[in-house]
């Protein structure tokens, strides 16, 4: 298995929208008119939530660690996005750790950027992953970046296709 690692990087309104698309409309490499459409759904403060189109897209390197994210979006624009910087094998991992390889994760309210709820604590535990796909399970607990507000993500779960941009 190629090297893999998970990871979302916040890059304003603009750059978070290009990501965004990038991620809901990758394809297979060798077949351009496909579009992957994996899965991914959670509670979202008790409320089921469920992506309309989830996938995965490794996005390079950075201080020699791989970047990678996870993202599933709704209609209106909620957008989940789940990372890992570093992380190259099955295993949980948890969204506290600071240091490379790292977890992150995050909830955005109806492509909202100022309602982003970035994770505070919570866990992520990748039990499959190849070079056609990932599976896995994520719960977290996330707050607003100005403390006015927090939300509870449990019981999520991805399985995703490798989109636009395949990290093997």
């Amino acid at each position: 298995m190629g090297h893999r690692g998970i990871s979302i990087q916040w890059m304003g309104g603009a750059g978070l929208a290009v990501l965004i698309l990038a991620a809901l409309t990758g394809c297979e490499p060798n077949n351009p008119d496909s579009v992957p459409v994996g899965t991914m759904e959670a509670d979202v403060d008790g409320v089921h939530w469920k992506a309309a189109n989830a996938n995965a897209n490794e996005l390079g390197e950075s201080m020699g660690y791989a970047i990678t994210v996870i993202t599933g979006a709704t209609i209106n624009g909620d957008v989940m996005n789940i990372s890992l910087v570093g992380i190259q094998e099955l295993g949980t991992y948890d969204f506290s750790d600071d240091d490379a390889p790292a977890a992150t994760a995050s909830f955005t309210d109806n492509g909202d950027i100022g309602e982003t709820f970035g994770a505070d604590s919570g866990t992520l535990d990748i039990t499959a992953i190849d070079d056609e796909s990932a599976k896995g399970t994520f719960e977290f607990e996330g707050t607003l970046a100005d403390g006015t507000s927090t939300v509870s993500v449990t019981n999520g779960v991805f399985n995703v296709e490798w989109g636009l941009f395949p990290g093997f």
